[in-house]
C-alpha cells in the first residue's frame, strides 16, 4: 500500500508517474477544493481533511509514502508518518526549514528502522547523469562555479508564508546548491560574504563565496537577488567543461576548444514528466538510494545554506 500526501501541483506530477510506473497510491490531501481539483486532472481517489484527521481513522499503515506538502507542512507530515509506522519515505525538499527538525526526524528515523529519503529531482535530470559519469571518467571534478539568483520581484508577490521567504535559500535555492555539491563534492570549507537586504528577505540581498569541495575541487559562487541573473552551474574536468544553463539543458566544452556542444539527453522521459521525477520515483520504488540526499546529508548541509544566506543557527529547537 502506498499513500501520497498532498494534493497540489507536485502531488499531481508525482501522481502522473506514478501512474506510469503502474503504482495506485492513495492520495491524501487536505481542502476540499484542492482534492476536487485534484479528483478532476487525475481522476485518483483522495482523501480530503490532512493527514492528521486520516491518522486518527486508524487506517492500516502503508508500506510507502510520498510527502508533497507545501514546505512548512513538510516536517509535521513526515514526523507523524514516522510515528505511524510507515518505513519507507520520500520527502520533497528541502524536507524541513530548520536543522532541529531534521535532526528530530532522523532521530526517531533511526529509532523505527525507517528510510527517509529527500526528493531533489534535479539530480536525476538525464544530462546530470550523463555529466557526472563523463566527470568520474575523467577523473573527476576540479572546480566548479554556480549561480543562485533568484528574481525577487516574483517570490515577494507570491502567498509563500513569511516564514519560508525569510529562508528562502532553504526553501527553493537550495534545488541549485545541492546540485552543484552532489557533482562537485560537498563542502570542507568555504567562505561566505553577503551584504544588503530584502523585504522579505532580511538576512541578505547579495551572496557569494567560495571554498573547497571534500573532494579537492575549488568552487565559487554567487546571487544577486537585487539584479538580474538566473540558476547555472558549470563544472570543469581534466578534459572539458560542463554547463547548465538553463538547468534541463546541458553543453560541454571540450579542452583546446571554445564552442559550445549541446549534449543531447539519453532519452525523452524528461519531456513527458516534470523533469527529472520519473527516474527520482522509479529509484524510490526499487530501493536504491544511491542519488539521493538523505537526512543526515541534509543535516550536514543545512549548516552551509545558512552560512551562505546568513542566517541564524536552527541546530536548536526554540524554547
Amino acid at each position: 500500500m502506498m499513500w501520497l500526501i498532498g494534493a497540489g501541483p507536485m502531488a499531481q506530477a508525482y501522481y502522473k508517474v506514478l501512474q506510469q510506473l503502474q503504482q495506485t497510491p492513495l492520495v491524501i490531501g487536505r481542502s476540499d477544493q484542492g482534492c476536487q481539483n485534484f479528483r478532476q486532472q487525475t481522476g485518483a481517489q483522495v482523501v480530503s481533511g490532512g493527514l492528521e484527521l486520516f491518522l486518527k481513522s486508524q487506517p492500516d499503515c502503508a508500506t510507502i509514502a510520498i510527502v508533497a506538502v507545501n514546505v512548512v507542512d513538510l516536517y509535521p507530515s513526515c514526523l507523524a508518518l514516522l510515528h505511524y509506522g510507515v518505513k519507507h519515505i520520500l520527502l520533497e525538499k528541502p524536507g524541513a526549514l530548520y536543522q532541529w527538525q531534521l535532526d528530530k526526524l532522523r532521530q526517531l528515523a533511526e529509532q523505527q528502522q525507517t528510510i527517509v529519503l529527500i526528493g531533489y529531482n534535479r539530480r536525476f535530470y538525464a544530462g546530470v547523469q550523463h555529466a557526472r559519469k563523463q566527470l568520474k571518467d575523467d577523473g573527476g571534478v576540479l572546480s566548479f562555479y554556480f549561480e543562485m539568483t533568484e528574481w525577487s520581484h516574483q517570490i515577494e508577490a507570491t502567498s509563500h508564508p513569511d516564514e519560508v521567504k525569510a529562508r528562502w535559500l532553504i526553501a527553493n535555492t537550495a534545488h541549485i546548491i545541492d546540485l552543484a555539491f552532489y557533482l562537485g563534492g560537498t563542502p570542507k570549507q568555504m567562505n561566505s560574504l553577503f551584504t544588503g537586504s530584502l523585504p522579505w528577505h532580511p538576512s541578505a540581498a547579495v551572496m557569494t563565496g567560495a571554498g573547497v569541495s571534500e573532494s579537492g575541487a575549488l568552487f565559487s559562487y554567487q546571487g544577486n537577488w537585487q539584479s538580474a541573473g538566473r540558476w547555472a552551474l558549470e563544472l570543469s574536468s581534466a578534459q572539458r567543461r560542463f554547463q547548465f544553463m538553463p538547468l534541463e539543458q546541458v553543453q560541454q566544452q571540450l579542452r583546446g576548444t571554445v564552442v559550445w556542444q549541446p549534449v543531447p539527453p539519453d532519452n525523452n522521459i524528461d519531456h513527458e514528466f516534470k523533469a527529472g521525477l520519473y527516474a527520482q520515483v522509479k529509484a524510490f520504488l526499487a530501493q536504491d538510494p544511491e542519488h539521493f540526499c538523505d537526512l543526515t546529508t541534509q543535516i550536514q548541509r543545512l549548516q552551509w545554506y545558512e552560512q551562505m544566506a546568513n542566517y541564524p543557527s536552527s541546530a536548536k529547537e526554540p524554547m
